[in-house]
């Protein structure tokens, strides 16, 4: 699982005070101040998951089942719906921050060494 934690990873970042920051909408929105370490690893969890289970899924049923159209016609919107729905529940009574991520940050994260 180390490429979707990593994946996921790319979603947080910590800021100058030592707040663990969240991005549901990674570089195009701002974050959000995560109170705790128990919230940060409900989070983190969940979008580990969501990668997991959105990328096997239509690995599993585009080329083995031989329907694209059905993967990309219900299930990204699904998909999209899914994360929209759970991010707005995290997010709904957390400090947002004017703090961006970057899009070099992003990259880095998802695709750097493992220490990043």
């Amino acid at each position: 699982m180390g490429y979707f934690k990593r994946l996921a990873d790319s979603s947080f970042k910590v800021d100058n005070q030592g707040n663990t920051l969240f991005f549901p909408w990674g570089i195009l929105g701002r974050g959000y101040v995560l109170p705790n370490i128990e919230t940060e690893k409900k989070v983190r969890r969940f979008v580990t998951w969501y990668h997991f289970i959105g990328l096997t899924l239509v690995l599993i049923i585009g080329p083995f089942l031989m329907l694209w159209s059905v993967a990309f016609a219900l299930m990204i919107p699904t998909a999209i719906i899914a994360w929209w729905v759970q991010a707005k529940r995290f997010i709904k009574n957390l400090k947002q921050t004017e703090e961006r991520l970057t899009l070099k940050e992003n990259i880095k994260k998802m695709f750097g060494n493992k220490n990043s």
